[in-house]
Order: structure tokens, then C-alpha cells, then sequence
């Protein structure tokens, strides 16, 4: 084999050394620094202070490096080629560290290459960088083995794969109601049809704020139930705009807030095929905003509200 040629594992490597060889490969072919990151960088320092900060072996601000990491951002197409390896069992912290002290070991130092300019000079790999990248992929987190075995054997650029990486960097505290949710999510949501994608996707975020006390059908319903009350609100508001300015209502001490409507429509349409597709059953008409609802167990409530105004 000569020097420069790729390494890949044997077929019976562990998954750290397949994903470990994937890196190795991917690191000595130089960070290709996207457009859209490259424009946001040359907004915000200019890009010769980048290759500046690149340079250096240890930029010494937590601004810069912060900077930096940006370059570690991985495209969608290695996170998947890096799931493929992964099994139903997060790494652990202590292989994170040694995956990445590995391969800053063979590698000191990786490429960069900008969108229009060619080389970009060289960037140092640190073990905390490699580390930051490897948590980025999702290595660390765990999905369950039943729901590998529902998406079968998905290869990068399926629409199962796609579902793979966005329920194993959901960062979901798995439980068994949360396990039997997303297996009748993937068994009844068709990859295919965007609507069912876009549910699925706010299923995932739902189920990342749901407080560990309320189970998912009670929670579905009392963010409903929020959504519900915004949206009269903002029917509210909108009669008395009608009736007087802006300057008049806020004299009268009236608290005027932006209500996003048609988001609150999209997120109630998806609610109610989450419930199609979990329980068998959709919501009451949402003619009318409850009465009340229960926010028992709901943490920050507050904050919650603020994000649906």
C-alpha cells in the first residue's frame, strides 16, 4: 500500500476504528470550508484574519477557537456515512478522547480549502477540535436497538438513513413510551409525503422539551392547548388593530405581541397527524381555545409561551 493511499479497517473492526479510518480519510483530504460558513466568517473577522487564527497552534481566545469550530462543522453526507458504523450504544467519553488523541497523532495538521480561493493554508488538530467533531457526528448518543432494526439496513442518502441521524442527534431520554412513539411514528409517517416529514420532524422537538413527568399524549395535548390560546389571542389582537392605531392601543396600556399564525396553523395540522399516527385518533375541532390548561409538570412554562408568540 503506498503512503498516501486510504486505510480501511478490516470487515470485524469496532465501530470507533471504522468511524476512526473514515476520519483519517476525511482529514487528510483537507476541511472544505463551505460557502455559506465562509461568508459568515469573512463578515464577522475577514477571512486573511482566519487564516491568521488558522495558523496559529494555540489562538488562545475562547472566541477564536469558537471561530475555528466552525470549520469542524461536518456535512450532512459524512454524518450519515459516519452513522452507518454506529450501533444502538453511545461512546463514551473516554473513546471520544482516544478516537481523537488517534487521529491528531497521525494527522498534526489538516488542509483547509476556501470556497474560490483554493488552499487556504494548514489548521492545527487538537484533541478538544477532533472531540467537538465527533460529538457533532453523534457518536456519544444512543439509539434504540428496536428502532435500527425498524429503519433496516438504511444507506447514506436514504430516506431511512435521513430518519436514522435525525433520531439518534435528537438527544431523546429514551424511555419505553418514548421507544414505542417513534417506532408507530416510523411504522405510519411516509418518508415520501412532506407533510409526514414535517411532522416528524416536530414530533423529535416536541419530545426533546417534554417534561420527564407528563407522559407524550398528555404533553401533545397541553402544547395544543398553548397553541390554542395563542392563536385566539392573536385573533384578539388583530379586531382591535382594526378598531384603532397601533400608538392608540399602546396608550391605552393594551400589550400588543407578533403572533405567527400560520405557524401555530402548521404546527396543529402536524399535531393532529402525530395523534393519527400514534394513539388512532385526532384532536376535537380547534374552533375554540380551552378553557384551561394543564401545565402540570410543564417546566418553564414562560419560556415555552414566548417561543409560540
Amino acid at each position: 500500500m503506498s503512503p498516501g493511499s486510504p486505510r480501511h479497517p478490516p470487515p470485524e473492526a469496532s465501530p470507533a476504528r471504522k468511524v476512526a479510518a473514515l476520519l483519517r480519510e476525511h482529514f487528510a483530504a483537507g476541511l472544505e470550508v463551505s460557502e455559506a460558513t465562509a461568508a459568515f466568517l469573512e463578515r464577522t473577522c475577514g477571512l486573511e484574519a482566519l487564516a491568521a487564527l488558522a495558523a496559529a497552534d494555540a489562538p488562545g481566545e475562547a472566541e477564536a477557537e469558537s471561530l475555528l469550530a466552525l470549520l469542524f462543522s461536518p456535512e450532512e453526507e459524512l454524518v450519515e456515512r459516519v452513522e452507518a458504523f454506529l450501533d444502538e450504544t453511545g461512546w463514551s467519553r473516554a473513546e471520544i478522547k482516544k478516537t481523537a488523541a488517534g487521529l491528531c497523532r497521525e494527522l498534526p495538521r489538516v488542509r483547509l480549502r476556501l470556497p474560490g480561493r483554493g488552499e487556504g493554508g494548514t489548521l492545527p488538530l487538537t484533541p478538544p477540535r477532533v472531540e467537538g467533531f465527533l460529538e457533532r457526528l453523534g457518536v456519544g448518543f444512543p439509539l434504540p436497538g428496536p428502532l435500527l432494526c425498524a429503519l433496516g439496513d438504511a444507506a447514506p442518502g436514504t430516506p431511512g438513513m435521513r430518519r436514522r441521524v435525525r433520531l439518534r442527534r435528537a438527544r431523546l431520554a429514551w424511555g419505553p413510551e418514548t421507544e414505542a412513539f417513534c417506532l408507530l411514528l416510523l411504522e405510519r409517517l411516509d418518508p415520501a409525503r412532506p407533510e409526514d416529514e414535517e411532522a416528524f420532524s416536530f414530533a423529535l422537538e416536541l419530545l426533546s422539551e417534554a417534561p420527564a413527568a407528563v407522559g407524550i399524549e398528555s404533553w401533545l395535548e397541553t402544547r395544543r392547548g398553548l397553541l390554542l390560546r395563542a392563536r385566539e389571542r392573536g385573533r384578539r389582537q388583530r379586531e382591535l388593530l382594526s378598531t384603532a392605531p397601533v400608538e392608540t392601543l399602546l396608550a391605552r396600556g393594551e400589550r400588543l405581541v407578533a403572533v405567527d399564525e400560520e405557524r401555530i396553523a402548521r404546527e396543529l395540522s402536524w399535531m393532529d397527524r402525530l395523534a393519527l399516527a400514534a394513539f388512532g385518533r385526532r384532536f376535537p375541532p380547534a374552533d375554540e381555545p380551552p378553557a384551561r390548561v394543564d401545565l402540570r409538570g410543564a417546566g418553564d412554562v414562560e419560556d415555552l409561551f414566548r417561543r409560540l408568540l
